[in-house]
């Protein structure tokens, strides 16, 4: 009987740096897996991806350093790593500027739970243990509180992240999928969470609104990432369209000055069938606050959104979700209870009283007519309205003593490089920014059931004002139209064919490579 030890001849015995190394190697591997190690080391290799011109294999890595979630997805890079790079090694040298953005393009632009917590997610026992763990891990305070919202914030960044590795290789690797965004800016990826929401949407009705938002903010989020990640070539006639829906004008312009301040003027509001007037000096201001808030990149992009529908009810953030407007119905309510006039004087300093540092508000300058400038949105606090593409926006605004109101909301696309440790090196495969302005958007902060017990003076300067309709605007059977039909678009046969070649003949011959093949190009999830 022949010992299964002595089985293909005596083992070489290890020199002793390839001892050293081979537990130097065993040390790393551990360290990858850890709470702490395995984000810093994942950070590491992401960018060491990044400069060989890996992108798919940088977007796993850098998922990988993704706290609390990365730990599941290191494993997967691990395991799928050797193959993705064997395929995609001679794709390197045909880099297509038409596919920049679509290994990125696939991810969820929502992430359940991570912004918020929710009363309907409960925790379970494991993943209370590992969110205590982390955050022992991270010197954080670990009290019950913190760990459920840890947990639930956990859940939510897991199952977006352990979306990555499919998005990748479908990206990659499939010609349909390459075809597809190269042709009209869609990723395939992105198109199926777009159909499987409204699917959704069609088995239950009551939520069809709120699933319409968010499927017109993966439409959008599709947009933005090519944009940003400085896709050449066109958009299909149905993005085109999206974007017209979403934006007033034209869309991706130059950021500068002049686009603003024409942008910014096509938005109306009406009063008493009047337009509304913004004085020149205060749209100049506007700007000047719009570019300080942002450390925009050459290059970057404006966009000007509708200040209503399924794209972003900012008309309804602005006036109802400001944390600007509250602080100024504090400042009036002080002042009413200790008997002071609400003079120009006095309006700038009580509003400078609910200024504070640990809050979300703080008073810029008052300009000579009397009115106040604000801000609303920090980076310690942001303002979150009820759009669905997530993160937080900075909100500016002139106020009266009267209550009157003209504000604007500022917001730049960084969903992706705000994700804890993989920021900085997604920045690099995102060169471009995107940001996009809302307003003038005019208000009172009184007129409303929060501000009843305020009196002020109800003339034509004080009566509700409203947006002016744009009537190329779709109603929501029209748009849910327009997303299925963003779901239907296929690529060319030829298209796909050129791709096929690219991709290689290692990857598409073999019983199972072919059906490797067979189950990305297939519309399934």
């Amino acid at each position: 009987m022949v010992d299964r030890r002595q089985r293909g001849g005596p083992r070489r015995q290890l020199t002793p740096e390839e001892a050293l190394q081979k537990q130097l190697d065993v040390a790393y591997n551990v360290a990858s897996f850890m709470p702490g190690t395995g984000e810093i080391i994942s950070a590491k290799e992401a960018r060491e991806f990044y400069n060989e011109g890996r992108y798919g294999m940088m977007a796993l890595a850098g998922l990988g350093a993704v706290p609390f979630a990365g730990a599941a997805i290191r494993p997967i890079v691990k395991g799928i790593g050797k193959t993705l790079g064997a395929v995609t090694k001679p794709l390197m040298k045909l880099r297509d500027p038409e596919l920049r953005g679509n290994v990125l393009a696939g991810q969820s632009n929502y992430i359940d739970n991570y912004y918020a917590p929710s009363a309907d997610v409960t925790p379970t026992a494991l993943e209370k243990k590992v969110a205590e763990k982390y955050l022992k891990v991270k010197g954080r305070d670990t009290k019950p509180s913190m760990v459920d919202r840890t947990a639930q914030a956990g859940r939510g960044m897991l199952k977006w992240a352990a979306d990555a590795p499919a998005n990748v290789l479908d990206a990659a690797l499939n010609p349909v999928s390459r075809a597809l965004f190269k042709e009209t800016g869609i990723n395939r990826r992105s198109q199926q969470k777009i159909r499987k929401l409204l699917m959704e949407g069609s088995k239950d009705p009551k939520q069809l609104s709120r699933l319409l938002d968010k499927a017109t903010a993966q439409g959008i989020y599709m947009m933005h990432t090519g944009q940003q990640a400085g896709r050449l070539g066109k958009l299909s006639p149905e993005l085109e369209e999206l974007a017209s829906y979403s934006y007033l004008g034209d869309a991706y312009v130059p950021a500068t000055k002049e686009n603003f301040l024409k942008g910014i003027k096509q938005t109306e509001t009406l009063r008493d069938g009047k337009k509304l007037y913004v004085p020149p000096k205060d749209l100049e201001t506007a700007y000047s606050f719009f570019e300080k808030n942002f450390n925009l990149r050459d290059g970057a992009k404006l966009v000007i959104k509708q200040p209503t529908g399924k794209s972003g009810n900012h008309l309804g953030d602005l006036v109802t979700k400001n944390p600007t407007n509250a602080a100024g119905r504090k400042a009036a309510d002080k002042m009413k209870k200790e008997g002071m006039k609400r003079t120009p004087n006095n309006w700038r300093e009580a509003l400078i009283e609910q200024s504070d540092d640990g809050k979300n508000f703080s008073v810029l300058r008052q300009d000579k007519d009397g009115g106040v400038w604000v801000r609303s949105g920090t980076a310690a606090k942001p303002f979150v309205g009820t759009a669905v593409v997530e993160g937080g926006v900075a909100g500016y605004s002139k106020m009266y003593p009267n209550g009157n109101t003209i504000s604007f909301m500022y917001d730049q696309h960084d969903f992706l490089e705000k994700i804890p440790a993989v920021g900085d090196i997604l920045s690099e495969v995102l060169p471009k920014d995107v940001v996009a302005v809302a307003g003038p958007i005019h208000h009172n902060i009184f007129s409303n059931k929060w501000g009843k017990n305020l009196k002020y003076r109800k003339s034509s300067t004080t009566e509700t004002p409203t947006i002016k309709k744009d009537p190329s605007r779709m109603n929501q059977e029209e748009l849910q139209g327009l997303l299925t039909d963003i779901t239907t678009v296929r690529p060319s046969g030829t298209g796909v064919a050129k791709e096929a070649a690219k991709v290689g003949a290692g990857f598409l011959t073999g019983a199972g490579a072919i059906e490797g093949t067979r189950r990305l190009m297939s519309d399934d999830e």
